[in-house]
């Protein structure tokens, strides 16, 4: 679904919230709302942003047929044993028909470190969604857990690249959504 009044306003604040910093690039995930968050970013920077199919979230439920939804092939209880079991774990693979863990990461990991390689030593912004951030600062941590922590819509999170080390600046920097409301999850 395409980003809500609030959303708009989030992804603005994010967008002037960046405006000053030195952004050579802005990618994001084809989802709507990730999206027009990068617009929102890149628009500061007189920028185009270049959508990458492979940032988007993890696929829950892809495996189904074409018009399946979970609740065809699952019981209610099952969903919610599955709800349960990923708030305790926090494991992708407790979902049926889900993306593994190792593939999402595989694929994320792969997609932002191109995306690293094609900008050396340059501030690049990549709009995308909380499973993405998980799964690839979960990955060079060596975190098990697929969400350890839950970023706030429209949230700003800086990692640090020199060669192959990663380093994470700031997850979850909310300063700019403070006001007016405009803090989610």
């Amino acid at each position: 679904p395409p980003l809500t009044e609030l959303g708009e306003r989030q992804a603005a604040a994010t967008g002037a919230a960046l405006a000053d910093e030195p952004i050579t690039a802005v990618y994001s995930s084809h989802l709507s709302r990730a999206r027009r968050t990068g617009v929102a970013v890149a628009q500061t920077h007189g920028l185009e942003v270049t959508v990458m199919e492979s940032l988007a979230e993890i696929h829950m439920f892809g495996d189904l047929k074409p018009n399946q939804r979970p609740l065809d092939v699952m019981t209610e209880t099952e969903l919610e044993g599955a709800r349960r079991r990923f708030a305790r774990e926090r494991r992708w693979e407790v979902y049926p028909y889900t993306e593994s863990s190792i593939d999402f990461r595989r694929r994320i990991g792969n997609a932002l470190e191109g995306i690293i390689a094609a900008h050396p030593a340059e501030m690049v912004v990549v709009a995308c969604h909380g499973g993405v951030i998980n799964a690839y600062v979960a990955d060079f941590l060596k975190v098990e857990a697929d969400m350890f922590f839950r970023p706030a819509h429209a949230s700003i999170h800086r990692i640090l690249v020199r060669r192959e080390r990663r380093v994470v600046q700031t997850l979850n920097e909310l300063s700019h959504l403070r006001h007016d409301d405009l803090l989610t999850f």
